[in-house]
Parts: C-alpha cells; sequence; structure tokens
C-alpha cells in the first residue's frame, strides 16, 4: 500500500514540495515545540501524551502533508513572490527594480546599442546585395562591440528586450527573458502558445524541463520555508525572554534562506533557456499541428505569428491577406 501510494505521487512533487515541508515539519517540531514546551505546561503535558501514544509521529506526518500540498497548489503564487512582481513589493524591492533599470539603460543606452537599433530598423527595407553585405557587417561589428560594454552579456541574455519589462529581482528577470523570447525573434507570444506547445514537446525535453523545474520549485520552496521559520523561531525566543539566542537565529536562517534563493538563479538559467530551446525547436510543429503552412522566411513567419496572436485572443482568422489588417 505504502509502495503503491508512494509511485502514485509525482516525482515533481516529492522533489519540489514534500522534501521541504518535511524538513520544515521537523525543524518545529524538533527545535520550536521544546522551547514553547518549557513555558506552557498545557503544551508540555499534550506533548507528554502525544510521545506515550506515538502521536508525535502522527503530527509530523500531518503537518508535513499539509504544507506540501499547500506548496504544491500555490507554486506559481510563490515564484511570482520571487519575482517581485505584486504591488506590495514595490515598497521593499523599489531600489532593486531602480538598480536593474540602471543596469538595463547603461547597457542599451551605449552608442554600439544606438547604431545596432539604426542598422537592424533600416537593414530589411535594402536591396541593394553589396549594401546589404556592407550593413551586415557593420551589425557584426556594433554586436561585437557592444558585448564589451560591462554587464552587457547578461542583460541582453537574461534580462527582457524591454525597459518596462524589467523586475526588482534577479529570478523575475531570467523567468521574465524566457517568456520574451518568443516575442523579441519570432513575434509570437509564448505564453499564448506554451500550453499548446507543451503536447508536441519530446520526451526527452519534457523530463529535462520538469527536472529544471523541479528544482527551482525545490530550491525556492525551501527558501520560503526558511525564512517562515526565522521569524517562528526569532519571536518564539523573544517570547520567552532568550533575546540574543533569537536575533542570532534570525539572522542565520535569513541568510540561509537567501542562500537558498542565490542558489536558484543558475537553475532559472538553465530552466529558461529550456524553454527558449523549445520554442525554437518545436514552434513550427505547432503551425503544422494546426494544418498553417510554413512560412518561407523569418520576415513572413513573424508576420503570421502576429495574426496567430491575433486569432488565439480574439478569434481573427490568421490567413487573410495582410494588406487587409
Amino acid at each position: 500500500m505504502v509502495k503503491a501510494f508512494i509511485q502514485a505521487i509525482s516525482k515533481a512533487f516529492l522533489i519540489s514540495s514534500l522534501v521541504p515541508a518535511a524538513f520544515f515539519a521537523l525543524l518545529n517540531q524538533a527545535v520550536l515545540l521544546p522551547v514553547l514546551s518549557e513555558r506552557l505546561p498545557a503544551l508540555k503535558t499534550l506533548e507528554d501524551r502525544l510521545l506515550a501514544i506515538g502521536g508525535n509521529w502522527l503530527f509530523f506526518a500531518c503537518l508535513t502533508l499539509m504544507v506540501a500540498f499547500s506548496l504544491a497548489s500555490a507554486s506559481p503564487t510563490i515564484v511570482k513572490l520571487f519575482e517581485g512582481v505584486f504591488p506590495f513589493q514595490r515598497f521593499f524591492l523599489g531600489w532593486r527594480l531602480k538598480h536593474h533599470k540602471a543596469r538595463f539603460e547603461r547597457v542599451y543606452s551605449c552608442e554600439a546599442a544606438r547604431q545596432l537599433e539604426f542598422l537592424r530598423r533600416d537593414y530589411p527595407d535594402l536591396r541593394d546585395e553589396k549594401i546589404r553585405r556592407s550593413f551586415e557587417a557593420e551589425i557584426h561589428r556594433r554586436e561585437d562591440e557592444l558585448l564589451t560594454e560591462e554587464d552587457a552579456l547578461d542583460v541582453v541574455l537574461w534580462y527582457p528586450r524591454r525597459k518596462e519589462d524589467v523586475l526588482p529581482t534577479r529570478l523575475g528577470n531570467i523567468l521574465r527573458a524566457s517568456e520574451d523570447h518568443g516575442r523579441a525573434l519570432y513575434h509570437l507570444d509564448s505564453i499564448l502558445i506554451w500550453p499548446r506547445l507543451l503536447d508536441l514537446i519530446s520526451v526527452e525535453h519534457r523530463a529535462a524541463l520538469e527536472d529544471a523545474r523541479s528544482s527551482l520549485e525545490f530550491l525556492l520552496n525551501s527558501s520560503l520555508l526558511t525564512w517562515i521559520f526565522a521569524i517562528e523561531c526569532g519571536i518564539t525566543l523573544v517570547l520567552v525572554g532568550r533575546w540574543g539566542a533569537g536575533i542570532l537565529s534570525w539572522l542565520i536562517l535569513i541568510g540561509a534562506g537567501y542562500g537558498m534563493y542565490s542558489t536558484a538563479i543558475p537553475v532559472a538559467r538553465v530552466y529558461g533557456e529550456l524553454v527558449k530551446s523549445i520554442i525554437d525547436r518545436f514552434r513550427l510543429s505547432l503551425l503544422q499541428s494546426l494544418s498553417v503552412p510554413l512560412p518561407p522566411n523569418l520576415e513572413a513567419e513573424r508576420s503570421l505569428w502576429e495574426r496567430f496572436n491575433r486569432f488565439l485572443v480574439f478569434g481573427d482568422a490568421f490567413d487573410y491577406p495582410s494588406q487587409s489588417r
């Protein structure tokens, strides 16, 4: 029965939610409960009775499952919390948002970036082959020059392409960059097509994506629970009169939670690159699955995806002539 139950639980749930919840429940039961029992005789009596009948294990199992299922159901909200997208976070993270926007502005306001914008704007209208080759060489030169700027590679790869889309956390910008990849390169809406794209990806891509997502959620959930335990631990020790131990444990646990969040950054980059690669690899398969003729070139593909986005949102036919738009 136990084996069947374990097999029924997904690997992602075990890694991302159940393991952090078990550690959280264990810390509460092993650390906080004895401290509170010293000051609350009724709680001490209840703890002794639970130990006598083995109910402490039942308490541990119930708390673990309750926290684990809460983490699993709130997973999108937890990720958004670490991205810093909620309005109430602007008060706490406003200075981080200014920092990231300053980095973005410093890179994209340099001379190489400005010249690249002008060159790429004029390039599609060129018809003379000699002039086109000259423009291509200048574009490549300006791209290489841009990458020599401070923070340029990090901003180009791991920030969204528009300043207004920049978020106050590193994690948020990495995930936003992966969402922005389809729009920037192909003019498609990644969020709209992603559920439809998942049905077409290979088993290998799906497994790699689930592993990266599980690792990311494990670190974020562990970080969140560590910060929650830090608050619990600090309040409990202060209430029982151990101010020094309370402040010290609070600082240590806050640092440990931030360390887990920092560890999640390279994992988020792996996950983001997988999302980008799936869009690159399977976007045309989505068109084929819907019996849409494949576009002959990138320019035609971008026009097609723009009409396809409107089809998904408004129901407009995406095969009408572009001049009638």
